[in-house]
């Protein structure tokens, strides 16, 4: 529909004038192509994301500065950060990589959200020891920093629930029909039948931004981190793990991707769960930044930024905020419409959203544009079986979307 048209409908209904002229500016560039990415799991390779991961988990169960818990297994030794060390830590913790498996399978694409899902189940299944010994609940929160050690002190002597606990637990829990966040819905649920008060494991609480931060340090490192966050880090000085991202194949094939993708008059633009300084970063240090209009940069900055602005919580993917910004450009007077929906596509416009996940699948097909799936980079991708029954295109490399386009 086009905005003369809407005008025509109801010359009386001001409001119904204004919204459509609104959504029209949010979609003002007509017979658009449009190419918009995924970065991890198509650009670059989420193992550095996963190790960062396992590493957050470890720091925030056995360090003394945190939960302080006692183990027979060698993660003590959180300083010791070779590779070697790094590995095992996250074959003990993820299960060899079962726990993440599950996870992906059930539409959750962030780290941070993984991170949060098993330190909530390992505290709640610690809950359920106590209960079941004691009959009562257990009164533990985790909301300030001061409350962490001694979050640690309550726990203290329960069983450390390992990754094939966790995972059971998440198969009887989690039936077919939890999907996505709302699979914290089920969980809390569960967990509130052990702890007193749950509302402090919720998404996004003050307990998920701690280990969020912790994880960020250790992925940016110290000198990043206070540069985006302004203070220095609970979890003291890091050498950053950035450094260390692997793009998916070579840094120059995929510079040039990009440019033939624009030669067949496409535009292209991101959209990530990655903060933007996460993303600025490897994109100059493979030369992709300048290839790219850093008002469709879209990132999990953004969501922040309109959280902020609105009072809502943050809306990360599979929400199609994110997806709206890389499309139609992060500007904020725009915001509002695009975390209500309120855009009008038109039909003569092509976008194609290329991804990894089920996050990335479900966002396009809310959108309603079209998705191309990125198979072949993560070696348990449950994307690949979805995609069967979908009218959507599987690649395994980023590199042979050209030959789609």
């Amino acid at each position: 529909m086009h905005l003369k048209e809407c005008i025509l409908l109801n010359l009386s209904n001001v409001k119904y004038i204004w919204y459509c002229i609104y959504s029209y500016n949010a979609n003002q560039e007509i017979n658009m192509k449009k190419v918009i990415f995924d970065i991890d799991g198509v650009l670059f390779s989420e193992e550095n994301y996963f190790d960062v991961a396992a590493l957050t988990i470890q720091e925030w169960l056995y360090d003394s500065i945190y939960l302080g818990l006692p183990t027979e297994a060698d993660l003590c030794n959180i300083k010791n950060t070779n590779r070697g060390n790094i590995s095992s830590t996250r074959y003990y913790l993820w299960g060899n990589d079962k726990l993440i498996h599950f996870l992906k399978s059930k539409g959750i694409n962030s780290e941070w959200d993984m991170v949060h899902a098993y330190l909530s189940t390992t505290i709640g299944l610690m809950a359920r020891e106590y209960f079941l010994k004691t009959g009562e609940k257990l009164n533990v929160c985790i909301s300030t920093e001061k409350d962490i050690k001694k979050a640690g002190l309550v726990l203290m002597g329960l069983s450390i629930p390992g990754s094939e606990e966790i995972l059971s637990f998440w198969q009887n829990i989690l039936k077919n029909d939890a999907n996505g966040i709302e699979i914290f819905d089920f969980l809390l649920f569960e967990f509130g039948k052990y702890l007193e008060n749950v509302k402090w494991l919720q998404l996004q609480s003050n307990f998920w931004n701690m280990h969020k931060e912790t994880f960020l340090n250790i992925y940016l490192g110290t000198n990043l981190f206070i540069s985006e966050f302004g203070k220095f880090p609970y979890n003291g000085r890091k050498e950053g793990f950035i450094k260390f991202d692997k793009s998916l194949a070579p840094a120059s094939k995929i510079k040039a991707m990009f440019q033939q993708i624009k030669q067949k008059g496409y535009k292209i633009s991101i959209a990530t769960g990655r903060k933007l300084i996460e993303t600025e970063i490897p994109f100059k240090q493979n030369n992709w930044l300048e290839e790219f209009d850093e008002e469709y940069i879209a990132t999990v900055s953004d969501a922040e930024d309109v959280s902020k602005l609105l009072k809502c919580k943050i809306p990360d993917k599979p929400d199609p905020f994110i997806y709206y910004c890389a499309m139609f450009g992060r500007k904020k007077e725009n915001y509002l419409n695009y975390l209500n929906g309120d855009i009008l596509l038109d039909e003569n416009d092509k976008y194609i959203i290329v991804g990894d996940s089920i996050a990335d699948f479900l966002a396009a097909k809310k959108i309603g544009v079209s998705f191309i799936g990125i198979t072949g980079t993560y070696k348990f991708s449950s994307l690949e079986n979805i995609l069967k029954n979908e009218n959507c295109v599987c690649v395994d490399s980023v590199l042979k979307i050209l030959d789609i386009l």
